[in-house]
């Protein structure tokens, strides 16, 4: 198998644009849904990514997941966590 090739740009981060773009909105799993949309709308993001003590990734919350399991839920409250 041949070496990998090292190419300018071949990484994401090594893109122009890659400066430009807006970091993620992450938040704990212990954040509410409330919390949870108010900063999702403030930033004008359609998501929010769940992280751990560690920032390690243990999931993402999305605009479609609050209106399809939240909102439609009887048991939506202003204390509901993520």
């Amino acid at each position: 198998m041949p070496e990998v090739a090292v190419r300018p740009g071949n990484r994401l981060m090594d893109r122009p644009e890659y400066k430009s773009k807006q970091k993620p909105l992450t938040r704990s799993p212990d954040t509410t849904v409330f919390d949870a949309v108010s900063a999702m709308a403030e930033k004008n993001y359609g998501s929010v990514i769940i992280v751990d003590a560690d920032s390690k990734v243990i999931g993402v919350a999305t605009e479609r997941d609050v209106m399809n399991k939240c909102l439609t839920s009887a048991l939506m409250g202003p204390n509901r966590v993520i």
